[in-house]
C-alpha cells in the first residue's frame, strides 16, 4: 500500500439549538484524491484540531479516533479505496470545545470576590490585593465579552480557535492573579 494522493483539511459549520442557546458542532471534512488511472487504497489520517479529545467527536463516520502521544493530538484513520481519478470527502463531526463555560468565569469571579474580602489591612498589602482584584475582573469580562463575538458563525472556525486559546491564557492570568491575592491574605495571618 502506498500513498498516492494528499488530504486537504478544511472546516464546515452546522448550527443546532440545544436548551434554547446555539450550540455548535464543526464538521472536519477531510478530501482524499486519486490522482492516477487505476485504483489505489490507502490510509487517510487527520489530526484533530487542538482541544479535541475523543470524547468530543460526535460522528466519527467509519474513522477510527486515535491518540497520538508524541503531538499530543488525536487523528482519525481509516482505509480507503478510491476509483482512478476519484475525490472522496469524508467527515468527522466534532463538538465546539473552544468556548470558556459561563460556569468557569463565575466561578472565578466568585472565587476572586472570597479571596478579596479577606484582604490584607494594611496599606501597602490593601492596595496590591485592590489592583489584582480589579485586574481579575477586567480579565474575566473581557473574556466574557469576546465569546460572543469570537463564534463559528462571526469569526469562522479557525479563528474561533485561536481566540479561544488566548482566552485560555487569559483565564490561566485570572487564576494567578487570585493565587497572589490569596497569598496576601495569608501573610496578615
Amino acid at each position: 500500500m502506498r500513498k498516492i494522493f494528499l488530504t486537504t483539511f478544511s472546516f464546515l459549520l452546522i448550527m443546532t439549538v440545544v436548551s434554547s442557546a446555539a450550540a455548535a458542532e464543526v464538521v472536519l471534512k477531510i478530501r482524499a484524491v486519486n490522482p492516477l488511472e487505476k485504483p489505489a487504497e490507502t490510509v487517510v489520517k487527520e489530526y484533530l484540531p487542538k482541544g479535541v479529545t475523543a470524547k468530543d467527536v460526535i460522528n466519527k463516520g467509519k474513522f477510527k479516533i486515535e491518540y497520538d502521544k508524541a503531538k499530543d493530538l488525536y487523528y482519525a484513520e481509516q482505509k480507503v479505496t478510491l476509483k482512478p481519478k476519484e475525490v472522496l470527502v469524508l467527515q468527522v463531526e466534532v463538538k465546539d470545545v473552544w468556548v470558556v463555560p459561563a460556569k468557569k468565569i463565575d466561578a472565578l469571579r466568585a472565587e476572586a470576590k472570597k479571596a478579596y474580602a479577606s484582604k490584607p489591612a494594611d496599606a501597602k498589602g490593601s492596595k496590591t490585593a485592590d489592583d489584582l482584584f480589579a485586574e481579575i475582573n477586567k480579565t474575566l469580562d473581557k473574556v466574557e465579552a469576546r465569546q460572543p463575538q469570537n463564534t463559528i458563525a462571526k469569526a469562522g472556525a479557525e479563528a474561533h480557535m485561536e481566540e479561544y486559546w488566548k482566552d485560555v491564557e487569559s483565564i490561566k492570568q485570572a487564576e494567578s492573579d487570585i493565587k497572589l491575592v490569596k497569598l496576601l491574605n495569608e501573610k496578615k495571618k
